[in-house]
């Protein structure tokens, strides 16, 4: 998804995977081309595509409480003056096993939002999960950065 226009048609996508199975050796670019394209009708992807602004694989480094994190975030959006985070998990196992990963997954969600909102400026009203292979979406959403502060505090303590 770091590289494909999100306004691409299905022959693009499928010449774009195709390219990409060839280069990582796939043998089936059919999976991929499926995959990314049910990724890009999905609604929060039209979002993205009609922000003003929108960043992919956004690089960042932040403090938190003496601890550096790294992280990239996958595509980062303006919607209004409020930023949105999305995040893509191409994990493979029923819902149940995803809601498992889920603590982990709401952690690094607590992370990406605090530290776009101290970076940019900007307030980040959601960060979500877009779960490729099953097409839902788990959202986190945030009131304020004090508040997101605390329970990030809790979470890695």
């Amino acid at each position: 998804m770091e590289r494909i226009d999100l306004h691409s048609s299905p022959e693009q996508v499928a010449a774009l995977s195709a390219r990409a199975a060839n280069h990582w050796g796939l043998a089936d670019s059919g999976e991929l081309a499926r995959l990314v394209g049910s990724t890009l009708e999905h609604p929060l992807i039209g979002r993205a595509r009609r922000a003003e602004f929108l960043q992919r694989e956004l690089p960042f480094i932040y403090e938190f409480e003496g601890l550096l994190v790294e992280g990239i975030v996958d595509l980062v959006f303006r919607e209004g003056e409020e930023l949105v985070v999305v995040d893509y998990k191409t994990d493979v196992g029923e819902e149940e096993t995803l809601e498992r990963r889920w603590s982990h997954y709401s952690r690094q969600g607590m992370i990406y939002a605090l530290a776009l909102a101290e970076i940019s400026g900007m307030a980040v009203k959601e960060v979500s999960f877009l779960f490729v292979r099953k097409g839902f979406v788990k959202s986190l959403h945030y009131p304020c950065n004090a508040s997101l502060r605390e329970t990030l505090r809790k979470n890695i303590n």
